[in-house]
Formats: structure tokens, sequence, C-alpha cells
């Protein structure tokens, strides 16, 4: 009886997180490379997410600053990284 390549293999145990109410979760993100430049990036982000110029949000200079420190980075992923950021930082600023 010869063995399937998956069945030789075992399984990377899941990490899992807790939510808000308690609950137990299975962890969602899979590039880990990526959510490493985003807890590096949240930082770099913030004076651009802070500031505004009369009234107008400054977002694209924030994307612009990633592209730049991070130019191995797609489009896709460093608008992700900046619109993770944001989400970072309007937590950040909620208050408990």
């Amino acid at each position: 009886m010869t063995e399937s390549p998956a069945q030789g293999r075992q399984q990377a145990p899941q990490a899992i997180w807790v939510d808000a109410l308690g609950r137990v979760r299975p962890e969602r993100r899979t590039d880990h490379r990526l959510r490493a430049v985003v807890a590096a990036a949240a930082e770099l982000v913030q004076p651009f997410l802070e500031e505004s110029w009369c009234g107008r949000s400054l977002e694209h200079l924030a994307y612009r600053a990633v592209r730049e420190v991070y130019p191995e980075l797609q489009p896709g992923e460093a608008h992700l990284v900046v619109v993770a950021s944001m989400r970072i930082h309007a937590r950040a600023a909620q208050p408990h």
C-alpha cells in the first residue's frame, strides 16, 4: 500500500486567537511576510493618519511612504498595509 503525499505530512498546528467576546477562533491570516510588514509600517504610517491638510486626509502620502520603504511590495499589498495600519491607528485612538 502506497502512502499519498498528504498522508505522509503532518499538518502544522493551526494558530488560534480569542475574540472580544472570549470565543476561540482559528487564525485566518496566511501571509506572514506581509503581516510582519504591517507591524513595522504601522509606526511609519501613523504621522500621516494623525494629520490632515485643509480637512483632507494624507492617506495617499502614507501609501507613497510605504512604497518607498518597501519597494518589493505589489501595489495591492502596499494598499493593504496602509488600510491595516489605518485600522490599527483607529483602534488605538478609541477610548477603552
